[in-house]
């Protein structure tokens, strides 16, 4: 098991040049992507990987598609005058099983990598729903840790119908990819 990641008491906090989190939709003839550029955010660990907990935030009116046009209709449906900001609240991460391609469990995968889930709850337009993000926590010794991964969400689950652009409909569904780096504090 990584050692970084079961540090007792230990407080992280986001280091947001270093870190990134963008969105992957698809639409009926294309996909595209989305950036957010301003996060904030914090971790700690009580008690081991289990216990770890935290919050991420980010602001919508920063979210960039790259389209003007695409990303005033992604506004309109956010309504950021009203839900500023998108939360991701940390309530635990959990070590999986390290699995290499010929079928064997190893402790640690190569450069202090272990595969993690990590389950909590997101909070889009006002509405709140369970999620769960699968990716690689990485030990980075005193500089702090690393996670990346993505998670699958359905825009429904927040209220939000997926949008429509003359005949073409987005689909329900939008994985977020995230690489977070955090800092000790």
């Amino acid at each position: 098991m990584n050692r970084k990641l079961l540090l007792l008491n230990a407080l992280f906090i986001l280091d947001p040049h270093a870190s990134a989190v963008q969105f992957h939709a698809v639409a009926a003839l294309h996909a595209f992507e989305a950036k957010v550029p301003d996060l904030k955010g914090e971790a700690s660990v009580d008690n081991g990987l289990a216990s770890a907990h935290g919050r991420l935030t980010m602001q919508v009116r920063t979210i960039d598609t790259n389209v003007s046009l695409r990303n005033t209709e992604m506004l309109k449906l956010l309504e950021p005058d009203k839900y500023p900001e998108i939360t991701f609240i940390l309530k635990s991460a959990v070590a999986l099983p390290n699995v290499t391609d010929d079928g064997r469990v190893i402790e640690d995968l190569p450069g202090g990598e272990t595969k993690c889930a990590l389950h909590g709850e997101l909070v889009i337009h006002g509405h709140t729903a369970a999620v769960e993000g699968k990716g690689k926590c990485q030990d980075q010794g005193a500089k702090g840790w690393t996670v990346t991964g993505d998670a699958p969400v359905d825009m429904t689950a927040f209220g939000i119908a997926p949008p429509r652009l003359a005949f073409f409909t987005m689909d329900k569904m939008v994985t977020v990819n995230y690489m977070l780096v955090f800092r000790q504090r």
